[in-house]
This record gives C-alpha cells, structure tokens and sequence, in this order.
C-alpha cells in the first residue's frame, strides 16, 4: 500500500473562483536497507545473501567506472543509467580551457518499460491528515511546478515556498536541484529572479 497526500495548487491569476486542483504526492513509506534487498533477493533464488552483496559490489563498481569513461549502462528489466553534467562557472565562446569547468552533477536514470509494467499499478492509501505534511523532493515537485508555470509563466522564490508550502531554505535548494535537473531556469538575480520553464526559454 502507497501511502500518498495531497498538494492543492491555487488557481491561476484571474480565475480565483475556480476550485483548486490537487496533485498526488508520495509520504513516507520507509527505506529499504540494501541487506533487506539482498535477503528478500535471496528468497528462493538458490543463492545466499553473501553471494548477491559480493556480486552487486562488484556490479556496481564496474557501473561507476562505465559511467566515468561516459557510457550509459542498461540494466535489463530496470532501466539507463547515464551522466548528467553541468558547469560550475559561466562559459562562453571565449573561455579558455572550457573542459576544466565541467562538472558531473548526478546520475540520471531512466526506468525500462519491463520495470514500469512490474510494478504495475500499486494501490495508494489516503487518509486526511491534520499532521505536517513532508518537504516534497525536487523530483516530486518537477509535475506540479512545471502545470503552474504553463498556467502563470513564471514564479518568484516566495510565490514558490507560499504555493507548495516550503521554508525558505527549502525552496531555495528545490529551486536550484530543479534549475540542476534542466526544469526551470533562472531570470533575473537576487529579489529581481523569476524561474521559468527551460523549455520556455530555450
């Protein structure tokens, strides 16, 4: 069972009186500790959990020296892995030694349909709740953002942490991990910044 919440997103500038629309997002539903992976794994499989950690180290070594020659690497039934990279100063035409100024800024993952279809359609369980609801991850807020900024075309930090319940340190580093993920852009500096759609500037 999946247990989710519900994110209200306000109606758009000029239509206040239409009712707010709602957007599932996932509570916490705990962590799965890698030796709980390998004992579950082992279940049935003809091989012991010593085994599958020995093999999934080793697999997984081999994983970050093809990520770091810029391969991406397919795991059958689960999906591809590759490098996500970025800058960490301003480059232009005229910088010199542009490739020292690149840096990796994540892996990104995109899930293989086999793994889509395992999963299939969990059931979801909701149940109102008066309590603090969690800081949504940047990748959680990545759909909702992007619906509000088809709808308003651009929010400000503070329109940010108001519209999706944040603390202020809280947008300001979602606001930069979905800048990272190539969600939005910036416009603008300091009091004067507006995030936009990346798709919309571009």
């Amino acid at each position: 069972m999946v247990k989710i919440e519900w994110q209200e997103m306000p109606p758009r500038k000029g239509q206040e009186g239409e009712e707010s629309r709602l957007f599932p997002r996932m509570k916490d539903n705990g962590v799965l500790d890698f030796d709980t992976l390998c004992e579950l794994a082992a279940k049935g499989s003809g091989m012991s959990e010593g085994t599958l950690y020995a093999a999934w180290f080793k697999l997984a070594r081999t994983i970050a020296e093809q990520l770091a020659e810029g391969k991406t690497v397919k795991l059958d039934d689960l999906g591809s892995l590759r490098l996500s990279i970025g800058t960490d100063a301003k480059v232009t035409c005229t910088t010199k030694q542009r490739k020292n100024k690149v840096k990796v800024q994540g892996v990104t993952f995109q899930p293989d349909g086999d793994l889509m279809k395992a999963i299939g359609k969990p059931d979801f369980d909701w149940q109102p709740d008066a309590a603090l609801q969690h800081a949504p991850s940047a990748q959680e807020l990545a759909e909702p953002l992007c619906t509000y900024l088809d709808e308003h075309g651009s929010i400000t930090r503070a329109e940010f942490a108001r519209v999706f319940r944040l603390k202020r340190t809280t947008a300001i580093n979602r606001l930069h991990e979905l800048a990272r993920m190539d969600v939005i852009r910036q416009q603008g500096y300091n009091r004067e910044a507006v995030y936009v759609k990346r798709s919309l500037v571009e």
